[in-house]
């Protein structure tokens, strides 16, 4: 029976480290206390980020030189989407400015100001929208370029075209799109948070998607790219944020 008791308290306590875990650092942390690491995982592969890879493994002869100068064995592209009309987003990107120390060389003035702007920034409501931040790389510098030039090169209405927010089973368009130009690598995209008077998430829905058109790289074909939120981890204080 001892032995019992014990083994009955250390699962209480893993399901107690699980259930903390499944809640995440951003339901109990200030966001001003996280560590570039945590900020990262908000960003890059949290509820509210994450990421596609588009990949093949290249199977070269055993004749030829595998060491061949400018030859990708396994290229990838890669696609993160960050919901930036949630607010753990945009505390990261605040807390990812600060960490950086950039704040700390500005007069007393502009830093104020540039404190006000961050505040604002947080603070801002999405009543009517949600924005979804894109942003497209790749492991191998000629594919990034390609990639790149194709991505800059679409104009907004043609990636509302083939760009979409699955939700059940509506596929809701973009009202707008935002291309980075130059070195920004990322597209903008505005997607309603109401159709036909209805939000766009219904209570019997367990996921979102994000749904884009990826055009053929080089070696890498053309598929369609699918970038998955779950609704149920994507919960603050009661309530879905999105």
């Amino acid at each position: 029976m001892k032995n019992f008791g014990r083994v009955s308290q250390a699962i209480l306590c893993l399901l107690a480290a699980a259930s903390a875990h499944a809640q995440g650092f951003w339901q109990k942390k200030d966001y001003q206390k996280w560590s570039k690491d945590e900020v990262r995982e908000v960003l890059r592969d949290s509820p509210w980020a994450r990421t596609y890879t588009v990949g093949q493994v290249l199977i070269q002869a055993l004749q030829e030189n595998a060491a061949v100068s400018g030859r990708e064995t396994n290229p990838q592209i890669t696609y993160l989407a960050q919901i930036w009309s949630a607010r753990p987003i945009r505390e990261a990107l605040v807390r990812q400015e600060q960490l950086s120390g950039a704040a700390g060389k500005l007069p007393a003035e502009q830093k104020a100001a540039l404190l006000e702007k961050e505040a604002k920034f947080i603070a801002a409501d999405f009543p009517q929208t949600v924005i979804v931040e894109l942003i497209y790389g790749s492991s191998s510098q000629a594919l990034d370029q390609d990639l790149t030039r194709y991505w800059q090169s679409q104009s907004p209405e043609m990636v509302k075209q083939f760009t979409y927010l699955i939700a059940g089973s509506r596929r809701i368009a973009p009202l707008q799109v935002g291309i980075g130009k130059g070195a920004r690598h990322e597209i903008q995209l505005t997607f309603p948070r109401q159709v036909d008077g209805q939000p766009i998430v219904s209570s019997d829905d367990k996921h979102i998607a994000l749904q884009l058109q990826h055009p053929t790289i080089g070696v890498l074909p053309a598929q369609a790219v699918y970038i998955e939120f779950d609704l149920k981890r994507m919960t603050l204080n009661g309530q879905v944020v999105y």
